[in-house]
C-alpha cells in the first residue's frame, strides 16, 4: 500500500510543478490537466503519458478495495483534489478579484486532499475514522506550512496562494491589498498551524 501512496504523491507533485512552471505553454499544461482523473482515457498523443502510469496504477489499486464505502471515500478525496488543481491552474489572476469565502475549497483541496489521500493509501483498507481525522490534520499542517513558506515567492512569481484569499473581505481587491491583509493575518496562521500540530498529539500511541 505504501508503494501506491508514493506513486500518487509523485504524480501529484509532478503535475503541480508542471502546471506552475513557466517553461510549459498553455497547450502543454492542458495535456497535463487531462491526466487529472482516476479513470480517464489516455490520449496517445499526450506528451506526458509517463505520468499517467502512476495514477493508473493507483486507480487499479483503489478498485480492488473490498469495502465500497472506503473506496468511495478515497475517490471523493481524489476528485476534489483534481478539481482544485485544475481551478488553480486555469483561472487567471486578475488585477482586481472578488473571492467568496464559501469557495475556499477550490484553493485548499489541491493541497489538503492530495496529502490526505497519500496518507490513507499508505494504510490500505485498514484505515479507521480516527486515521481520517489524523490524515486531515496532517494535511492541513502541510498546506499551511507550504503556503507560508511560498508566500514571498508566490508574490514575486504572481502565483495564486490561498493566504491571499482566505479571511478576506468579499469585494474586489488587488494583489497589493490582498498581500497587506495576508500579512495582517500571518500571526493567526502560525498559531493555527501550532493548534493543528498539538491536536495530532492526542492520537499518538505514546500519549505525547
Amino acid at each position: 500500500s505504501r508503494k501506491y501512496a508514493l506513486e500518487f504523491l509523485i504524480f501529484c507533485c509532478f503535475a503541480d510543478k508542471l502546471l506552475d512552471s513557466r517553461r510549459f505553454d498553455f497547450e502543454q499544461k492542458k495535456q497535463v490537466s487531462r491526466l487529472l482523473g482516476l479513470y480517464g482515457v489516455m490520449e496517445e498523443d499526450n506528451k506526458f503519458y509517463e505520468l499517467k502510469w502512476f495514477v493508473e496504477d493507483v486507480s487499479k489499486y483503489i478498485t480492488r478495495y473490498k469495502n465500497s464505502e472506503k473506496r468511495n471515500y478515497i475517490e471523493d478525496l481524489v476528485n476534489a483534489a483534481f478539481i482544485s488543481e485544475v481551478y488553480m491552474w486555469k483561472i487567471p489572476i486578475e488585477k482586481k478579484e472578488k473571492f467568496l469565502q464559501k469557495d475556499g475549497y477550490l484553493l485548499l483541496d489541491k493541497s489538503i486532499k492530495f496529502e490526505e489521500v497519500a496518507l490513507l493509501l499508505a494504510l490500505g483498507e485498514d484505515f479507521e475514522e480516527s486515521d481520517c481525522k489524523v490524515a486531515n490534520l496532517i494535511a492541513k499542517i502541510m498546506w499551511l506550512t507550504d503556503d507560508l513558506c511560498d508566500f514571498t515567492q508566490d508574490i514575486k512569481e504572481n502565483r495564486r496562494n490561498s493566504l491571499f484569499y482566505l479571511n478576506m473581505p468579499e469585494c474586489e481587491l488587488d494583489m497589493n491589498k490582498r498581500g497587506q491583509y495576508a500579512l495582517y493575518n500571518m500571526d493567526n496562521y502560525v498559531v493555527f498551524t501550532w493548534i493543528l500540530l498539538t491536536s495530532c498529539f492526542k492520537y499518538s500511541p505514546f500519549g505525547v
